[in-house]
């Protein structure tokens, strides 16, 4: 089976948004993704299986859009860490489908404090 076969590839928002959320998870300084209690209702009533803390929107012309929901560790920079999780997602999404990531936007909801200085 040639190229020339194939009429038409879609890859699924779920896995675009699984390949976001383990690119997220990947950044050091990311402790967790965590989803807005708004993005559970409304998926709880759309009953979409979307990962934890990730939205995905793919236009009419294939450009991605992306949302991420994250907590970020304790004594780290908030900027460094979300431009490092906005960098990894559109590479990993890029590699991974071709697609053209249009925009990441991160939503930093909390920070984890360390229970004692040996969890750093």
């Amino acid at each position: 089976m040639s190229a020339n076969d194939i009429s038409n590839i879609q890859i699924s928002n779920d896995v675009i948004s699984t390949i976001a959320s383990v690119a997220a998870s990947e950044v050091d300084g990311v402790s967790a993704l965590s989803t807005l209690l708004s993005s559970n209702i409304k998926d709880l009533l759309s009953k979409k299986n979307a990962s934890k803390g990730i939205v995905v929107e793919v236009s009419d012309n294939g450009d991605v859009a992306v949302t991420v929901n994250m907590i970020v560790k304790y004594n780290y920079k908030i900027q460094d860490v979300a431009l490092n999780v906005q960098n990894q997602i559109i590479r990993a999404i890029s590699d991974m489908t071709n697609y053209n990531v249009s925009y990441v936007n991160v939503n930093v909801v909390g920070v984890t404090i360390p229970k004692s200085n040996t969890d750093k």
